[in-house]
């Protein structure tokens, strides 16, 4: 039975033919190269095996032992051929091993992944990015690091492919938008399906006025107020309260109610 020892490296020319005292060319296979517990079987089945464990020590495998017959051979074919189909990478446009088909019920093709195993990389060669297959999807391998897209107006930028997590900055508006992976369709519908027709999904994070001050960000000075209504009109003497022309729309936010309530006080302490 063939056993596993220490590895070296052969020298060179050991493999190959020589000639015989005719001249004639001839073989003269060695085993045991790398695999030297097998040095001397390269005439029986042992050698056929020997042969497999010198490939499997090269590419730096686990040599395993295996008995000297048809059953050693094919188990050591198999575990050569395993360590050959180990995840690997590949380059191109679409994912490895997946194909597209037409849904039959909504006639809209759809992307279906084929068989993957987790660590197999594929660069995109759209995105010039790096994936990384694991359980179940595709993950860039650096993280979502799509380019911001800049644009000079408020329409949204044409991209065919955009990255979940990408920014988009308005620079006419001075606006911060974010794709969060989904799009809508022409039904106002929306979908996390890239390949359903839809458009991306924009999502404002931030917008200035134009003096580098944050009007997105919600203050007491834009802050809506849930219910606008008379509030002190059911008082014969309201003289304490500051009078307010509501039908004017002078108190529509929360900086008009706090406006309005400090100078009440103001007015009830010096009536007082």
């Amino acid at each position: 039975m063939t056993t596993s020892y220490d590895v070296e490296a052969a020298s060179s020319g050991s493999a190959m033919p020589g000639r015989d005292a005719e001249g004639m060319q001839t073989w003269n296979p060695s085993v045991g190269i790398y695999h030297k517990a097998a040095k001397k079987k390269r005439e029986s089945y042992g050698g056929i095996i020997a042969a497999l464990q010198d490939d499997m020590a090269r590419a730096g495998q686990v040599v395993k032992s295996y008995p000297e017959n048809f059953a050693g051979i094919i188990a050591a074919i198999q575990d050569l051929t395993a360590a050959e189909y180990s995840p690997g990478s590949d380059v191109g446009p679409k994912p490895p091993g997946g194909d597209i088909h037409i849904d039959i019920n909504t006639g809209l093709p759809e992307w279906i992944e084929g068989d993957t195993q987790n660590g197999q990389l594929w660069f995109d060669t759209r995105q010039g990015r790096l994936f990384v297959w694991v359980d179940d999807d595709w993950y860039q391998t650096n993280g979502a690091d799509g380019i911001p897209i800049i644009t000079d107006d408020a329409a949204a930028p044409s991209v065919e492919n955009v990255v979940p997590g990408q920014f988009w900055w308005n620079r006419a508006e001075n606006a911060l938008y974010i794709f969060d992976g989904t799009y809508i369709l022409a039904d106002d519908s929306i979908t996390t399906n890239p390949n359903a027709g839809g458009a991306p999904v924009w999502k404002l994070v931030v917008d200035s006025d134009g003096e580098g001050n944050n009007a997105l960000l919600q203050t007491t000075a834009t802050l809506p107020l849930a219910v606008i209504g008379p509030r002190v009109t059911a008082l014969e003497d309201y003289t304490y309260l500051p009078d307010v022309d509501l039908s004017e729309g002078l108190m529509t936010v929360q900086k008009d109610f706090n406006e309005w309530v400090f100078q009440a006080l103001v007015n009830l302490d010096e009536g007082l």
